[in-house]
């Protein structure tokens, strides 16, 4: 639904709603006991007021926004957010993820670089917060170089949960994997396998590691190849016990929404149909 046609019923209901409120103790009893009424009850009135104020306010603050989202204007968009967070200093998550978003979208890499140097200065918290799909962009550009310093230097900083600090070890072994002038991928990922217990983690690494054991002398086996065989089998093991081919598909969808996973294009894809070779993944 276009968001003008929204902004309009939401006050005709409002108002409509407001009006009923205020005349029915005239239409239904009289008159006379229509002052009585609103003097015993004028917070509704307060209410409705409030509500319709309300409203009003957040759509108008926001009509910007909104107009670009309904138009898919991805330009504007990005344009209007970065003098928000970037020169008026407002990192609220809403307004940070929604940038990010428009950014990767456009394929605006230097703007992201710009946005992940801004917030790590200007708030820690929400740089922590975004640092997972600064990764991943970086990993869409293509520069795994960039990649792999980028993970390093945020996990030797600190600070990270341990899902996030698991997200870039698989993004630094990913851009390893990609990287024809890199080696070792197999140092980040077999851990992975092993223990991260986000099943997507799990599932991505372990497929990796079965490809680095398909190929003979790969320069990303970095570990004992029986260890990556164990990691494998491991990864297999954690993932069987608590998926079934059904709540599987069911959990790539949900997670598919996410766009940090959409950024991994067809790799999730690719894991999901080695996981359950026979499920048409």
């Amino acid at each position: 639904m276009k968001f003008k046609v929204l902004f309009t019923i939401l006050n005709i209901v409002l108002f409509s709603a407001f009006l009923v409120v205020f005349f029915l103790p005239v239409v239904v009893i009289s008159r006379e006991y229509f002052v009585e009424f609103w003097r015993g009850n004028w917070f509704l009135a307060v209410f409705f007021a409030g509500s319709i104020i309300l409203v009003n306010t957040l759509f108008i603050r926001n009509w910007t926004v909104l107009t670009a989202l309904e138009r898919e204007d991805w330009p504007a968009l990005a344009q209007h957010l970065e003098k928000q967070v970037l020169y008026r200093n407002k990192t609220g998550k809403r307004y940070v993820r929604l940038l990010f978003e428009s950014l990767v979208l456009l394929g605006d890499f230097t703007a992201l670089d710009k946005l992940a140097t801004f917030l790590k200065s200007a708030n820690r918290v929400r740089y922590r917060q975004t640092v997972r799909g600064f990764a991943g962009a970086a990993v869409l550009s293509g520069n795994f170089r960039r990649v792999r310093v980028f993970c390093t230097d945020t996990l030797n900083e600190g600070h990270l949960d341990a899902g996030t600090a698991d997200w870039l070890s698989l993004y630094r072994g990913l851009a390893r994997y990609l990287d024809p002038e890199s080696a070792g991928a197999a140092s980040d990922l077999a851990p992975l396998a092993r223990e991260a217990p986000d099943p997507m983690v799990a599932a991505l690494s372990a497929f990796l590691c079965s490809v680095i054991l398909g190929k003979q002398d790969s320069p990303h086996c970095s570990v004992p190849r029986e260890v990556l065989e164990s990691s494998v089998q491991s990864a297999r093991e954690r993932l069987y016990a608590s998926f079934t081919p059904v709540k599987w598909r069911t959990y790539l969808a949900e997670a598919s929404k996410e766009l940090e996973i959409v950024i991994l294009g067809k790799l999730p894809g690719q894991a999901s149909a080695w996981l359950f070779p026979e499920q048409g993944f």
